[in-house]
């Protein structure tokens, strides 16, 4: 009998019953380390089954008193707050949920407590996923914040907020609005960055000292109007609405505390002092080094009011603004002088987003205790225990700097004269007026002393400061446009640039993807549906200067697109295609689509500013490079014309197209195409069609039935008479290399692409700092990148070695980079490697796979399994990758193996079939593992293995039964796929490259095989020839 046996989607349908606010689970993590008595170390969470709405709290212990009270208060908040009436309540068996005082209060509420089964996870499902989630939310902040692990309750706090008030797509809203039932408003200013820096109000009567005090943001006060932030300096957690983000640097300045928070908060405001008396301190045990502690003042047993992650996010005055209007949100942080023109800032200056953080936030006072009332409130302070286990990061001297620049301790060093007082004003400008996204006010604060000396030291170390802050969006055009025409000294590039640019914008016009005489002023559309444009210059191999005109899609919102996925050609089917063709001795020509997408007309509405006024905007009519659904919409448009030539195309291979008799096929990746037809006459009249309604530029064209050109990327060579198509990468592999001779000279001549061993040496990884090992990681990234193009194209032999490369990109040992070395001089020395496909000599080609595997040789245990796939006698697929799960036993490995393998041949059987090329094409499958052929003959069924491993040999035995796949033994030292398994010899690597160029084929290895296995192996050979 199965333990806790459930019935799918049982809980689902249960939840649908009820309304959002009704049905509740609850979960408790912890304790969250050895930590002292007073600080908090459990997470109780409570989850809303319909609407996904999260509360949250911190206790420091988990007794039923305290998860009883704290509970109770909960309900009592949904009831008030969202006017829900709680029903039920989904908890385990745990003493704090099980006590009396808990069901003696659900009782008198009427609500039903159910409990679920001991160490039955799948019945409290919701609940312990997201406690799962919020686990990985807090570890996810902590760790790149940088902050000390006593603060993990503030995370807990912000990533519970977060995802209450953002849309899932579950719900298409988000749980806050589906709670509350109203499409509530949210501050776009109110979401900081958890751990960002910032500075915040000292308040004082002494004007001349600090005004701003250096500070990390942690979450929104729940119980207050303003924000918590954490004083690295002191120790304390405050809470206040005077603060601003310190940006690392904007258009290469920095921010004044003094200046900008002394026009944000008026001096005389006193609702915001944080005085000595606030502090409250917490006397706390010594703690190991690795507690998690707490840093908030309340008492042991002293419950919320209200639950720590809600608070009133939902504002209704005129001074607010709606996240989701975008008009609203552009009109916010843009400059108020009318008629400036509005800039996008560049990529050349590191910019960071700073919106009007000036803007005090405003909410209803009536949701919120009396006690509470006050705008900033001392929270606490960091126990000395804390402090010891957990080091505070130490402010640099260039923060220090940057701090305590204004003050009046070497005054006499300045003379006063009006000069020196101009030149210290214009300093102070040029270092802070352009952080500010409004006019500085009226009121000028004269700075008291600048040291120049020490003002002019400072600006070396600018760009060594490191500020958390969040990321502007840049004006790009600039950044491409300045440094190949405005700011480019060679004199002849520039004329081609800009030659290339002015043809550009031309063929723009002509194609009408805008009209430059319809100017809309930007204020009058909204900003949302504005998209900047960019310019790239590049030089191709040719030498031809080319400039482009595209638009940045990452600045779309939702409202300028829907949906915008559209399936692409695959590089196997484009081999299918080209075996098709040359089965058919049809004639073949490669052609481009000049201006493809600019074809497509655009369904939404855009606007993109004129290229020579940007403060005007005018719509945009065609799908221009850079949209997000510029793809679908130009892969629409062109199945639409040739649907209507009775061209069609199916469901498993997009991008080829076929008439009924085959007599002409085209192949397109977006504007790359092939064209297959039965005659050149054929051919000519098909490029004319073509040519009425696009601009062609045709790429390769067969001359005495020999064809050589490249096609995406590939080099295709193809001989109608002698019925041989070969691709290869020698003119991608000669272009790169000359920039990795240097590299690799070290590496010996090799005929082998992998290495002996593929053991990682951890010692040498664990010693490297984090900087290292990041920079060693990102270059070896960038080595896979370029092999696994070269891979995914048509170099079969680099499979194995490529892949295990992959897997090591994380290991940046000296064995790795010399694997990556060692493939790449291989390539270069085989960089005429092709692979050749020959005309069959069948009507009815069959398919064929062999397969093998080798048990535990990855470094996590999992096995390798080498699958190689034939349609008649050409390599169709070559496949070396890890299982999905690790294996017990060889025989395990190999059935795996066989299964995959027969997934990626009954996928070609299913194309085959449904492009009316092949009526039920036979599969064949080869393997060495005889344990496995007898598993699958006699039927066998193992409790020990898997479940998910049983299902697909019950499909695997269902076919064989059926005598839809046959299979047969081969002895293992002739199994080619062993290669992609393991490190092989010279000689059995040969065999792989064999089959390659079609020397070795299935008929070959067929007559190699067992007799007696399942069908004798004379009927196959029938069969292939």
């Amino acid at each position: 009998m199965k333990q806790h046996d459930h019935i799918k989607d049982s809980m689902n349908k249960h939840y649908e019953q009820m309304q959002p606010g009704q049905s509740w689970s609850l979960d408790i993590r912890g304790p969250l380390g050895k930590n002292p008595a007073k600080v908090d170390n459990y997470l109780l969470l409570m989850v809303d089954n319909v609407s996904r709405f999260l509360l949250v709290s911190t206790h420091t212990n988990k007794n039923k008193e305290t998860i009883s009270l704290q509970i109770k208060n909960n309900i009592q908040y949904i009831e008030k707050q969202y006017d829900r009436i709680v029903k039920e309540l989904i908890v385990d068996r745990g003493s704090e949920f099980t006590n009396d005082s808990l069901k003696t209060y659900v009782s008198e509420k009427g609500i039903k407590l159910m409990l679920t089964d001991t160490n039955d996870h799948a019945s409290n499902a919701r609940a312990e996923r997201f406690i799962g989630i919020m686990n990985n939310d807090i570890r996810t902040l902590m760790h790149n914040s940088d902050l000390p692990w006593a603060l993990w309750k503030y995370a807990a706090l912000a990533a519970a907020r977060i995802r209450n008030l953002f849309m899932t797509k579950k719900l298409n809203c988000s749980p806050m609005t589906t709670l509350s039932g109203k499409n509530e408003q949210i501050r776009f200013n109110s979401f900081l960055p958890f751990g960002a820096h910032a500075f915040v109000k000292n308040q004082t009567n002494n004007k001349l000292t600090n005004q701003g005090i250096p500070a990390i943001t942690l979450c929104k006060d729940p119980n207050s109007f303003g924000y918590l932030f954490y004083l690295p300096q002191t120790r304390k957690v405050i809470s206040t609405m005077s603060y601003i983000l310190a940006n690392s640097e904007v258009n290469g300045d920095f921010i004044d505390p003094n200046k900008v928070l002394s026009e944000i908060v008026p001096d005389n405001d006193d609702t915001n002092e944080v005085t000595s008396e606030d502090a409250l301190e917490i006397e706390a045990e010594p703690s190991n080094a690795d507690d998690i502690t707490i840093i908030e003042g309340i008492e042991n047993d002293t419950q919320y009011k209200i639950p720590p992650n809600i608070q009133e996010d939902t504002v209704y005055g005129l001074d607010t603004i709606n996240i989701h209007d975008n008009q609203k949100v552009s009109d916010h942080t843009r400059s108020s002088t009318a008629d400036e023109e509005v800039k996008e800032p560049t990529l050349e200056q590191d910019t960071t987003n700073t919106s009007d953080n000036h803007s005090v936030h405003e909410a209803h006072m009536s949701t919120l205790p009396k006690d509470t009332a006050t705008a900033t409130s001392h929270i606490g302070i960091l126990p000395d225990s804390v402090a010891e286990s957990e080091p505070v990061r130490n402010v640099s001297d260039q923060e220090l700097l940057l701090i305590n620049r204004f003050d009046n301790k070497n005054s006499d060093k300045f003379p006063s004269t009006e000069a020196m007082k101009q030149r210290r004003t214009k300093l102070f400008l040029k270092e802070f007026a352009s952080i500010t996204r409004r006019p500085l006010k009226s009121r000028k604060r004269e700075l008291t002393t600048l040291d120049l000396e020490e003002f002019e030291a400072a600006e070396e170390q600018k760009k060594k400061i490191k500020l958390r802050s969040v990321q502007a969006v840049n004006k790009i055009r600039t950044l491409y446009f300045k440094t190949a025409i405005t700011n480019n000294t060679d004199v002849r590039e520039r004329k081609l640039f800009s030659e290339a640019f002015e043809k550009e914008l031309q063929n723009l016009l002509k194609m009408q993807v805008f009209d430059t005489s319809i100017s809309i002023p930007r204020n009058q559309v909204p900003a949302n549906r504005i998209i900047p444009l960019q310019t790239i210059f590049t030089v191709k191999r040719d030498g031809t200067h080319k400039a482009r005109i595209v638009c940045r899609g990452d600045k779309q919102t939702e409202a300028t697109y829907s949906n915008y996925h559209t399936d692409l050609l695959q590089i196997d089917t484009l081999k299918l295609f080209l075996m098709i063709a040359n089965n058919r001795k049809m004639w073949i020509q490669t052609l481009d689509i000049n201006h493809a997408f600019l074809y497509a007309d655009l369904r939404e509405e855009i606007y993109v500013p004129l290229p020579h006024d940007r403060r005007f905007v005018t719509p945009l009519k065609k799908a221009l490079y850079g949209l997000k659904q510029s793809p679908k919409e130009w892969n629409e448009h062109l199945k639409k014309f040739l649907n209507s030539i009775d061209l069609d195309d199916s469901r498993h291979t997009p991008g080829i197209f076929r008439n009924h008799d085959y007599s002409i096929m085209i192949a397109v990746y977006v504007d790359d195409c092939v064209i297959a037809a039965k005659s050149q006459e054929l051919l000519d009249e098909f490029v004319s069609t073509l040519r009425n309604r696009f601009e062609l530029k045709i790429i390769g064209k067969m001359n005495q039935g020999i064809l050589r050109t490249d096609v995406l990327g590939m080099d295709l060579d193809y001989n109608i008479d002698e019925g041989k198509i070969s691709l290869s990468l020698q003119s991608y592999i000669e272009s790169i290399e000359n920039d990795w001779l240097d590299k690799i000279s070290h590496i010996k001549t090799t005929s082998i692409p992998h290495v002996s061993s593929y053991e990682h040496n951890i010692k040498n990884i664990d010693s490297m700092d984090t900087k290292t090992r990041s920079k060693k990681i990102n270059e070896l990234q960038k080595i896979n990148g370029v092999i696994n193009y070269i891979r995914s194209r048509c170099r079969y032999d680099v499979e194995f070695a490529a892949n295990k490369l992959a897997r090591s990109v994380n290991f940046p040992a000296d064995n790795v980079f010399y694997m990556a070395d060692k493939l790449m001089n291989y390539i270069f020395q085989t960089k005429s490697e092709k692979i050749v496909f020959t005309r069959e000599t069948t009507d009815n080609p069959a398919i064929t796979l062999l397969s093998d595997a080798s048990l535990g040789t990855e470094h996590d245990m999992k096995s390798r399994m080498g699958i190689m796939l034939w349609y008649g006698e050409n390599l169709y697929k070559v496949i070396s990758r890890a299982s999905s799960a690790v294996r017990n036993s060889s025989t395990e490995a190999e059935l795996d193996a066989i299964y995959e393998g027969s997934k990626e041949a009954y996928y070609l059987k299913k194309i085959l079939e449904e492009m009316n090329l092949q009526k039920d094409p036979t599969v064949i499958s080869i393997t060495d593992s005889k344990p496995s052929i007898q598993y699958l003959k006699n039927n066998y069924n193992s409790n020990r293995r898997d479940r998910f491993l049983d299902l697909k040999l019950a499909k695997l035995e269902e076919r064989i039964r059926a005598d839809d796949l046959l299979i047969y033994k081969i002895a293992g030292t002739d199994n080619i796929a062993d290669v992609l398994t393991k490190p092989v010899s010279c000689e059995d690597f040969k065999k792989l490259r064999s089959s390659m160029q079609n020397k070795l084929t299935p008929k070959d290895i067929l007559t190699i095989t067992d007799p007696g296995e399942f069908h004798s192996p004379s009927s196959s050979i029938s069969t292939i020839s």
